[in-house]
């Protein structure tokens, strides 16, 4: 018998099997196809989940990889931490990384990039106002001086009911006499006749005094990423300006992330309004059910006074109409009380009271305290632990397209490198001019460390300067200083390069060259002594990046528990199948068939009942991958970290060659393991075994 003849014997004896025995053969290709379904989905996710937030992430904020310090300190992450910046070092000599890096083909771009945290004082109405009144003082638009003078003295009386009722309260009335007068001389007509002659002295008083008694100033706190804002808009695919403009070219500038606005900037009242609406529409909550949504319509209630407070006469007039107009004969009361009744939110009536607000309300105060165009100041801890301050324009609002409400949206704000370089506090070229200029205009002198106490002490000049090193050592020796105006002096794009650059983005032509890329950087900075070290996105991303690896443990041990249970479920099927047939079995070694035929015809069976199962686990996996994918599988509502996994609100599951090949790999092996020992055995059995039996 030829070996094209043996095997049609062995085709057709293992299909008659398999159909002979349907039990047998539905229950182990049933297990086989369920676990090729289960395997394949499971990978399909994985390699959906992975490629989705790289895609987020080096599209957003992070790129493909991220070289810095190989003397650093502290791993780089851009995520955890817990609000703590870990220390890794400086990049020295960027121009030279740079331009070393780009000569490996695979390079598309380098990012400088430097993070640090800050504290930005947004304004509240007197500031606002205060503001306008400056602006038009500086124009000499004399048509709306009174208007805003009139607005002024009656946000000081505002203030001094708010005082009294202070004293009323306090037992050390001394201090607040003291603001109680100087909010007096801001309402007095001596100081408005006094404003028409020497406007800008009197804004300046009142900058200094009256402002800083408005306690509502929100204080807030940001972190920021230094950039090449220029480079970081063209190099990250998903970054997008939604309000306002780009910073131009060569100025200091900030944009603000659209999520740090909306959850941080934005009025109280509303960011309340838009976080009921968010947990009712996203994460299908309900007020009538949950205590901490009916905490916050309790809150939102108690804030219509502030709401009266931030609005014009004439606005506070108009709302009232409109409010009263809304509510038809259930309106009662004054303004606040009409604020306070609308407020009054329940389930039923949320939608509209939601849509009145924001037609009625929201465009009668400052909805943001931080404008779009305006001048925010930031202060931060130095490197040299000194708090620097330095006040910048906010040109506009950007977030990353379809990444709202992510981690990846609120984490950082975007500053111009030579902003983020004053903040960090290292002493530049620029800096040690200005202070060699200011210590020659006031006669300061250097002296060393052991000669500080004949100097200070002995000489009698008090006019010298304590210095540890050289000139280019000095950190912020200067006070800081709240300008009125943000400096915003030009700068070239070598002054952005020829600086301090704590890190930098490597953006790829071809991200499935990530690894072999990074192992062309570690030699590179090895043979250049670039002094840097490369971790990918994954390292880079820090908490995001490790629930990838929790999501591949997970994987992992679900292949493994699914591939013993199979095993020894399969594995006792066909043993029992075995036992079954040792007639036939024993029949068939009694005419002359070899052992290597048995455990030919044994194996063959279940390489075709896994072939068919693999088939239809591979199709159930992708009709199901397929109905998800036209759906979209929603993010979780508002979940911030999902949001980036899933690399937008909804994830598209498709499946992939690799999951197929790993489904059709895992489960025939399991069947080969499976089945090699009964078919074995059933190899070994004797012809005298089938006589017993007949017997």
């Amino acid at each position: 018998m030829t070996s094209l003849d043996t095997l049609k014997v062995l085709v057709r004896l293992s299909l008659r099997s398999i159909t002979s025995h349907k039990v047998k053969s539905l229950i182990v290709g049933g297990i086989l196809a369920f676990g090729t379904f289960l395997l394949v989905l499971t990978t399909t996710f994985l390699n959906n989940l992975t490629s989705e937030m790289e895609h987020a992430v080096t599209g957003a904020l992070i790129g493909n990889a991220q070289v810095y310090s190989s003397d650093a300190k502290d791993k780089l992450a851009f995520f955890g931490g817990f609000g703590q910046t870990p220390d890794i070092g400086r990049i020295h000599d960027f121009p030279k990384v740079r331009k070393a890096l780009l000569t490996i083909p695979n390079v598309r771009a380098v990012v400088p990039m430097g993070r640090g945290q800050a504290a930005a004082e947004g304004g509240n109405v007197l500031d606002d106002k205060l503001g306008e009144l400056r602006d038009t003082v500086e124009k000499n638009d004399q048509a709306k001086i009174p208007g805003l003078e009139a607005r002024v003295r009656q946000l000081a009386g505002l203030l001094k009911q708010d005082y009294l009722g202070r004293k009323e309260l306090s037992s050390n009335t001394q201090e607040l006499d003291k603001d109680l007068a100087v909010i007096d001389r801001a309402m007095s007509d001596a100081f408005w006749a006094d404003f028409q002659t020497n406007p800008l002295n009197d804004l300046d008083w009142l900058d200094e005094n009256l402002a800083p008694l408005q306690a509502d100033s929100a204080q807030l706190y940001l972190s920021y990423l230094g950039t090449d804002l220029d480079a970081f808009a063209r190099d990250f695919s998903k970054f997008a300006i939604v309000q306002g403009t780009m910073v131009p070219k060569g100025h200091r500038g900030i944009l603000l992330s659209k999520e740090f606005y909306d959850r941080q900037a934005k009025n109280l009242v509303a960011r309340e309004l838009d976080t009921i609406r968010d947990a009712r529409n996203k994460d299908h909550k309900t007020i009538a059910t949950d205590t901490v949504l009916q905490e916050t319509v309790r809150n939102m209630q108690k804030q219509s006074a502030k709401l009266v407070y931030e609005m014009d006469p004439e606005q506070s007039v108009a709302c009232a109409k409109e409010l009263r107009a809304y509510f038809g004969p259930q309106a009662k009361g004054d303004l606040k009380e009409l604020l306070r009744q609308l407020l009054k939110i329940d389930d039923q009536n949320f939608d509209a009271r939601d849509r009145e607000f924001y037609r009625v309300v929201a465009p009668k105060i400052q909805l943001y305290s931080i404008k779009v165009g305006g001048i925010l100041t930031l202060q931060a801890m130095s490197k040299s632990g000194y708090s620097h301050a330095t006040n910048i324009k906010v040109y506009g609002i950007f977030h990353f397209k379809g990444l709202d409400d992510s981690i990846l949206a609120s984490a950082y704000n975007l500053v111009d490198m030579m902003t983020f370089r004053d903040l960090y506090g290292l002493m530049t070229p620029a800096k040690l001019k200005e202070l060699q200029a200011l210590k020659k205009e006031v006669g300061v002198k250097d002296v060393s460390e052991k000669d500080a106490e004949a100097d200070l002490f002995g000489s009698g000049d008090s006019t010298a300067l304590v210095t540890t090193g050289t000139a280019a050592d000095i950190k912020d020796t200067q006070p800081v200083v709240h300008a009125k105006v943000a400096n915003d002096k030009p700068f070239t794009q070598a002054d952005i390069d020829d600086g301090v650059v704590l890190n930098a983005a490597i953006l790829l032509k071809n991200g499935t060259q990530l690894y072999r890329t990074m192992q062309q950087i570690t030699q590179l900075s090895a043979k250049d002594h670039l002094g840097i070290q490369v971790v990918d996105w994954k390292s880079a991303a820090g908490m995001i990046g490790k629930i990838i690896g929790a999501l591949t443990i997970v994987l992992v041990v679900s292949f493994v528990v699914i591939f013993i249970v199979s095993l020894a479920i399969i594995n006792n099927s066909m043993l029992m199948s075995m036992m079954d047939r040792v007639i036939e079995i024993g029949t068939m070694r009694a005419i002359g068939a070899q052992r290597r035929f048995v455990l030919a015809m044994f194996l063959l069976e279940s390489a075709v009942l896994s072939a068919g199962a693999a088939l239809f686990g591979i199709l159930g996996a992708d009709l199901v991958a397929h109905a998800m994918s036209a759906k979209g599988w929603p993010a979780a509502g508002t979940n911030m970290i999902l949001l980036v996994l899933f690399g937008g609100p909804h994830l598209h599951p498709h499946v992939t060659a690799m999951a197929v090949a790993v489904g059709a790999v895992c489960i025939a092996l399991v069947s080969f393991i499976a089945t090699l020992y009964p078919a074995y055995t059933a190899a070994h059995v004797q012809p005298v075994v089938a006589m017993q039996r007949r017997e």
